[in-house]
């Protein structure tokens, strides 16, 4: 036994060393097994983060892009939809949307013209202020392909004129980006003529089609290659590459590519289609340090020898642990569910944005409301949210940095198509350790409703409904800057007041509803024949104000010469061709006032002189108008009392037989005594009363006494009398005339063969139909008719047998020259002879002299009036003339 035991303990320690060198192999081979496996598994997870960092700098390209392409698109979007835009808008709009700071040097417009188009293209540009424009190059050709407008002018004047078309660079994209309809590039350029700083960059062109008042064209964009590519690869382990395929060279470098291929590199490529360019990308960063598998290795030895005592205690607490992970997963997920349901069921628009790197979330509803299908496409293309006004945003953005919040900021977004939209923006901050801003958080809310329902609202108190042109309220104001440009430049200032001369007899004949189209077509033709800069202003009805800023005597005329001339073009309005003249007065800055009041005042003065000279001409306003305006005023002032201060009354004129030498007819007669004015001349208030529309009042009241006077005669013996009244032209189309003289009879208790009523030639034919209606409802009461100033309106015979006249009324004109004019005699001694023949009577007026009543009596006049038998004469005076020649 004993000689043995030394043995065995051999043997059994040899056992366990080889128990020992076995388990430590295993342990060995496990350890290299896992080492190799980890750095498998290292270089996979680094594989995988540069291929996500190489999407991150993938999309960070092509959102760069595409937001400056977004601005390319809008801008090609202005000029197709509109007929011109003139350089003025130009600026407007690419000062709102280029921001130099984000890599978008210039926007310009090319105009694609041929040679016979040329001078009118100079003259154009000579009249937009560009006098020295010159072609680059000058050399003469079929097609030219010029910069017109360029913006910030003030930078790059010296490209007006260059030619797009004739560069190697341009004209490929150019002729791309016509065929196709999209945004295409030109090769690399450089944008900087200092050799000493280069920048190179792209051009970046949309074509737009020619509209009938617009040339094509290409609207373009300069972007530094700055903007795409700078600080891509902000880590110092990465490496980027990133070549234009067709220009065959380096853009844009970050590392040397030597120090990393001595580590070993891993590489991710991409290639980028950006404006009809294909583009090559590589991203690379180094696999990694030997030190780091040693470290590796030895941690796993280590993490080996206590596997196994440990194993026991992860395997109890595994089924606790994965509880625990299932628990906090779906708790979790319950909430991510929960924020994805509020977030996307509201109607405000949510994100969080970082510096630098734009946006980083957004909700569906912010999406919508810039105009895209889902969140994943605006964040692959916006970019950061585009502001209208670049200057805007970046207030904003102060307010955070500086104060960290800002709340209910009314802003103006664009969105990629160029429509724009307003909206209530919010937003807050969160700052990094050191203070500066780590992400933002924001709500944007829509409210272009409201702003529209506003802009509705401000069109309603500054626009006239019908045509669309300023009203009173805005025209006042437009004279107003007018006038303080005007005195600052020492300039005059034009203002004309139009109206449409018998607008009235469309509506009464056609209706309001073919009226107020026509009111749209002369509003259009205006504003065909006027200036951009000139106002057009609706005052209602058919009375127009036109502003001409800078004009004078002379180009007023010349102006209102040729909008008369013009509207002797037929408006087609439904079927109908209607013609219709303007009458027009002017008024002049500042002769004839330096106030807005007082130059519509005294146009429209001078617009009245002009209808006094017979319409479809035009006046210049006078002191001596100013004066006829005033007194006009103050007649219509004063009359508008007269009736209820009782200072109106009637005369009556006798009509008589010239054979018998009695009276068988009265004509009544309007006088006025004001005890302000005097006795006020019929030619001068009766017009007034006409224009006011008191006329209709006057009128009733006219008919109503010389009515009751004859049943006071009547009852006083004086038999076989009527009266005769003169009816205005208002009266007898507005003023109801049936009903007056219905109620006017029944208050007198005459009858209708009392009274005969004298119309004018010219009221009756203005409207034929119209005239045979109301003439016929009177013709039942018995009423007379007699046509007044027969010979001086339209002389139709038809009219007489239509309207079954009564009495003619030879004027007094042909009545006076009787014995010296023989063209007078003739039209008389026609006139009887004529009357005789149809069984019409006929009185002349205006019979002054024994020869001219022996003249109409040996030609059978039936009777006479005028002062050879009296004068107008009060109720009394006559009674007790009807006394002396009627026994």
């Amino acid at each position: 036994m004993p000689r043995t035991m030394p043995g065995l303990t051999r043997r059994h320690q040899r056992t366990h060393y080889l128990l020992a060198l076995l388990l430590s192999l295993v342990v060995a081979a496990a350890s290299v097994t896992a080492v190799g496996f980890l750095a498998k598994s290292e270089k996979q997870a680094q594989s995988r983060i540069l291929e996500s960092r190489a999407d991150q700098i993938y999309g960070l390209i092509r959102s760069r892009f595409q937001r400056h392409e977004s601005r390319v698109q809008a801008a090609a979007a202005l000029f197709a939809s509109s007929d011109h835009v003139d350089r003025d808008e130009w600026r407007r709009f690419v000062q709102t949307a280029v921001d130099a700071d984000d890599g978008m040097f210039e926007m310009f417009w090319a105009e694609r013209i041929v040679a016979p188009d040329l001078p009118a293209l100079r003259q154009r540009l000579n009249e937009e202020g560009i006098v020295d424009f010159q072609l680059q190059p000058p050399d003469p050709r079929e097609l030219y392909c010029p910069i017109v407008y360029n913006e910030p002018l003030e930078t790059h004047l010296d490209s007006l004129g260059l030619d797009i078309c004739t560069r190697p660079k341009t004209l490929p994209a150019a002729r791309m980006a016509r065929e196709t309809g999209q945004v295409r590039i030109s090769d690399p350029v450089n944008l900087v003529a200092d050799a000493a700083t280069p920048m190179s960059g792209y051009v970046m062109l949309a074509w737009v089609d020619a509209s009938p008042s617009q040339a094509g064209g290409w609207v373009g964009g300069t972007v530094a290659l700055e903007s795409l590519f700078s600080g891509l690869a902000s880590r110092s382990d990465l490496t980027l590459q990133f070549r234009d395929r067709a220009a065959n060279e380096p853009l844009l470098l970050s590392h040397s590519a030597d120090q990393a291929q001595a580590r070993g590199v891993i590489e991710s490529e991409r290639t980028l289609s950006l404006g009809g360019r294909d583009f090559h990308l590589v991203v690379g960063t180094s696999s990694g340090s030997n030190l780091n598998m040693i470290l590796l290795l030895t941690a796993g030895l280590a993490i080996a020898l206590l596997l196994g005592a440990l194993l026991m205690s992860i395997l109890r607490t595994r089924a606790r642990a994965e509880q625990m992970v299932d628990e906090a997963t779906q708790a979790y997920r319950d909430s991510e569910q929960l924020l994805e349901s509020v977030t996307n069921n509201i109607s405000e628009g949510i994100y969080r944005g970082v510096p630098g790197q734009g946006l980083v979330y957004i909700n569906q509803a912010l999406a919508h409301m810039f105009g895209f299908a889902d969140t994943e496409t605006m964040m692959e293309r916006s970019g950061p949210i585009l502001y209208a006004s670049p200057s805007q945003r970046e207030k904003l953005y102060q307010l955070l940095i500086d104060d960290g919040a800002y709340r209910n900021q009314e802003v103006e977004f664009v969105r990629p198509d160029g429509s724009h939209f307003y909206a209530i923006n919010s937003a807050v901050a969160s700052r990094n350790a050191d203070g500066s801003v780590a992400h933002f958080d924001g709500v944007i809310s829509d409210i272009t409703e409201r702003k529209q329902a506003e802009e509705a609202v401000h069109r309603l108190a500054h626009y006239d409904p019908l045509t669309g042109l300023p009203n009173r309220t805005l025209l006042n104001d437009r004279i107003g800057q007018a006038i303080a440009h005007a005195g600052r430049k020492q300039r005059p200032v034009a203002v004309m007041f139009m109206d449409l001369d018998r607008f009235k007899a469309v509506n009464d004949s056609l209706g309001h509803g073919i009226g107020d189209q026509l009111l749209v077509s002369v509003s259009e033709r205006l504003q065909k024949s006027l200036r951009q800069y000139d106002t057009i202003s609706r005052l209602g009805g058919d009375e127009f104000v036109i502003v001409m800023p800078g004009a004078g005597f002379d180009a007023a005329t010349q102006k209102a010469n040729s909008l008369i001339r013009e509207f002797r073009e037929v408006f087609e309005i439904d079927g109908h061709e209607l013609v219709i003249t303007p009458s027009i007065g002017i008024s002049i800055y500042p002769e004839d006032g330096d106030q807005s009041e007082a130059l519509i005042r005294h146009a429209d003065t001078a617009m009245y002189h002009a209808k006094e000279q017979g319409r479809a001409t035009f006046e210049f306003f006078t002191r001596e108008l100013n004066k006829r305006a005033y007194e006009r005023l103050s007649t219509e002032t004063h009359l508008r009392g007269a009736l209820a201060n009782d200072e109106l009354q009637l005369v009556y004129q006798p009509i008589v037989e010239p054979q018998s030498g009695r009276i068988r007819a009265a004509e009544a007669l309007l006088r006025w005594n004001s005890p302000v004015l005097g006795r006020v001349s019929p030619e001068q208030f009766i017009p007034v009363a006409e224009q006011s529309g008191l006329i209709v009042e006057i009128g009733h009241w006219v008919i109503e006494t010389a009515l009751m006077q004859l049943a006071s005669w009547k009852r006083l013996g004086m038999k076989n009398l009527m009266v005769c009244v003169n009816v205005s032209a208002v009266q007898f189309w507005r003023g109801n005339l049936m009903q007056s003289i219905q109620q006017s009879l029944a208050s007198s208790g005459l009858s209708g063969r009392d009274l005969e009523i004298e119309l004018t030639e010219n009221v009756i034919m203005s409207d034929v139909d119209k005239a045979r209606t109301v003439l016929n409802q009177l013709r039942p009461l018995g009423v007379r008719l007699a046509i007044d100033d027969f010979g001086t309106g339209y002389s139709s015979l038809s009219y007489l047998k239509q309207f079954k006249v009564d009495h003619l009324k030879i004027d007094k004109s042909f009545v006076r020259d009787l014995k010296t004019d023989s063209d007078d005699a003739a039209i008389v001694s026609a006139v009887l002879s004529m009357a005789q023949d149809l069984h019409v009577q006929v009185i002349a007026e205006g019979v002054e002299n024994a020869e001219q009543l022996a003249f109409l009596t040996d030609r059978n006049c039936d009777f006479i009036q005028g002062y050879f038998f009296s004068r107008p004469l009060p109720p009394n005076d006559l009674m007790r003339l009807w006394a002396r020649t009627n026994r």
